[in-house]
């Protein structure tokens, strides 16, 4: 394979674990382009990166003609090796490649800098936040200047300035000749590639540049003020969702062109990948949770006041001050590391401050506020052998909730759902019994967008019933959502 070749795949099928995930691809990777691979969890994007990255699966769709060391691979964790440093993991790719050491040196320290890396150089993988553990597989994956570059979700949960740090790095592989295939769930980042692929199921959906994909939007969205309040019509039907405050409708018929349809200019990707997914035939209701209370709207539920926390001698929140009203969704934005995990425990009252006030309904956080509250973790806190069902009734009971009657999946397990269900039912049983208060920790990480869509369409109702909502978010477009932001950079409020 020459620096020019590109990659092409002609009917190719790709198995998982002995299953076909992927049917009769047709697809091209041309050098120094960066292809897009969006879709939610279970869509193929893993598995059509796995193929390309695998030897033995390369030869079976076709690629005879790549040598295994003109390929890397940045899997979802990063691919660091968390005990040893900065320089040791980017050595070790170095001495695995048998790159040339003096080209090498020089090679490391410009990767550095563009990652923003350099002053961590000596530090362990361990004691990297988040997002400079990706940026680190991202330029170990790069050094060795490969033909193809594979990077699977290199972005998803980094806070946004890795996030652009990252797209610098992968654009700058790209233009230097590699192929460059990465898979994202944010669309903001995907309308940056050359190509995108949108999946869903093992199929593609549509594929071609960004604005080729949007041109091709399947039937009519039209858009209306929605003066802050979501449709209340077809709550549970797909086709209407929410996105700020304008609602949005979709439909398939387009005999009958509205005047307040949207033009191929006025559409994003986000839009256009929502329709596709309607298309495909995902147009089933949504069961969301009932809410059956009515908060007053407006009263003070969280009180933060000049409240710091270090552990050992790193501060982790400095002086920070911060109220969430009834009613509202106030997002938390920032970097890995600013502070919002630790801010978080001291509101459930899992963990004290060092100085500082903290009220939740008035008093001292603690198990009784904690009874009136919701909270969904990162890591969900479902239970992945039981079912939907069992779930949400294991739920209520902890609880003691005469919780509303909703039917659920029965006879799956909770954990071979699609992540998009998974977090929809985390929210869902977080809302079982009715609490004044909704803390959700990047709640979408993950989602397709017709799944944030639908989980979007729940806060909004839950706010309008007087629910206030903490949320974490590192995605720009949904803290567009919010009604208002706290900013916190290094533990303290920037903005």
């Amino acid at each position: 394979m020459t620096h020019h070749d590109p990659i092409v795949l002609r009917e190719a099928t790709i198995y998982h674990d002995g299953h076909s995930s992927l049917d009769h691809i047709d697809a091209t990777f041309a050098p120094g382009t960066i292809t897009a691979l969006v879709g939610g969890d279970g869509a193929g994007k893993t598995s059509l990166l796995a193929a390309l990255a695998n030897p033995a699966s390369r030869h079976q769709i076709g690629i005879t003609n790549l040598a295994n060391h003109q390929v890397t691979y940045q899997s979802a964790h990063s691919g660091v090796w968390l005990g040893m440093s900065v320089m040791e993991n980017l050595e070790f790719i170095a001495r695995s490649y048998r790159l040339n050491r003096d080209h090498t040196r020089e090679r490391i320290e410009s990767l550095l800098t563009q990652a923003d890396l350099t002053e961590a150089r000596h530090r362990i993988g361990a004691r990297l936040s988040g997002g400079m553990r990706q940026k680190l597989g991202a330029i170990m994956a790069i050094l060795p200047a490969p033909r193809l570059l594979l990077l699977d979700e290199p972005t998803t949960g980094v806070d946004p300035e890795s996030r652009a740090t990252l797209w610098n790095l992968i654009r700058a592989a790209a233009d230097d000749g590699a192929i460059v295939v990465v898979s994202t769930t944010y669309l903001d980042e995907a309308a940056k590639a050359d190509q995108v692929f949108v999946l869903s199921h093992g199929e593609i959906l549509a594929q071609g540049s960004p604005h080729e994909v949007i041109a091709r939007t399947p039937g009519i969205i039209t858009a209306t003020d929605a003066n802050n309040h979501l449709v209340n019509t077809e709550e549970d039907d797909d086709r209407v969702w929410q996105r700020g405050n304008t609602s949005y409708t979709w439909q398939a018929d387009i005999a009958k062109t509205p005047e307040d349809s949207l033009t191929a200019d006025q559409l994003d990707l986000e839009l256009s990948t929502i329709a596709l997914l309607l298309e495909q035939g995902r147009t089933a209701p949504t069961v969301l949770p009932r809410i059956s209370v009515t908060y007053p709207r407006g009263h003070n539920l969280i009180h933060v006041q000049g409240v710091s926390k270090a552990f050992g001698q790193f501060t982790a929140l400095n002086h920070v001050d911060l109220e969430v009203k009834s009613g509202e969704i106030l997002g938390l934005i920032g970097g890995n590391g600013a502070g919002k995990s630790t801010l978080i425990r001291l509101i459930l009252g899992l963990d004290q401050p060092g100085n500082g006030n903290i009220s939740v309904f008035g008093q001292t956080p603690n198990r009784r506020t904690r009874a009136k509250l919701g909270y969904v973790p990162q890591s969900l806190g479902l239970y992945p052998i039981l079912s939907p069902q069992a779930n949400y009734q294991f739920t209520t009971s902890i609880y003691g909730a005469d919780a509303p009657d909703l039917q659920l999946e029965e006879h799956r397990a909770t954990g071979t759902l699609p992540l998009g269900a998974q977090r929809n039912l985390a929210v869902t049983c977080a809302l079982a019994h009715q609490p004044q208060l909704l803390i959700l920790d990047e709640p979408t990480s993950g989602m397709d967008a017709l799944s944030r869509a639908r989980l979007w369409k729940t806060l909004r109702r839950a706010a309008q019933a007087g629910i206030g909502i903490l949320i974490t978010t590192h995605y720009q477009d949904e803290a567009r959502q919010c009604d208002r932001l706290i900013h916190l950079e290094h533990g303290e409020v920037v903005a």
